[in-house]
């Protein structure tokens, strides 16, 4: 890894692996319809896959997302909810996708 991924990378790394719901482009789409991002989550995820941190999968009429081994290696190494924690309240004021993400800790935490 050349340089420390971006905050939004980060957040579309954790919410596919932990949200198996999320992992299609049109579920991804309505998540992030009411964030300052929207415009560029196609263009991030396809950065995703070009890094090798994603791995798509056309199945008609959507793509589908799987986090590789190096990017739930990217994720270990450098996600913390509470380091991006002010780039997330940044695209999306109103806390949503900070509680999802709290959440997602939580679960984490009593597994």
């Amino acid at each position: 890894m050349d340089e420390a991924p971006k905050p939004v990378e980060l957040l579309l790394l954790r919410i596919i692996d932990r949200l198996n719901d999320m992992q299609n482009d049109y579920r991804l789409e309505r998540f992030f319809a009411k964030t300052a991002i929207f415009s560029s989550v196609n263009d991030d995820k396809r950065l995703l896959v070009k890094k090798g941190w994603l791995m798509s999968e056309y199945i008609h009429p959507l793509n589908y997302y799987t986090i590789t081994p190096l990017g739930k290696q990217v994720l270990q190494t450098y996600y913390n909810t509470d380091s991006i924690q002010h780039y997330i309240m940044d695209i999306e004021p109103t806390g949503f996708v900070l509680s999802i993400l709290h959440k997602i800790d939580e679960r984490e935490k009593e597994q």
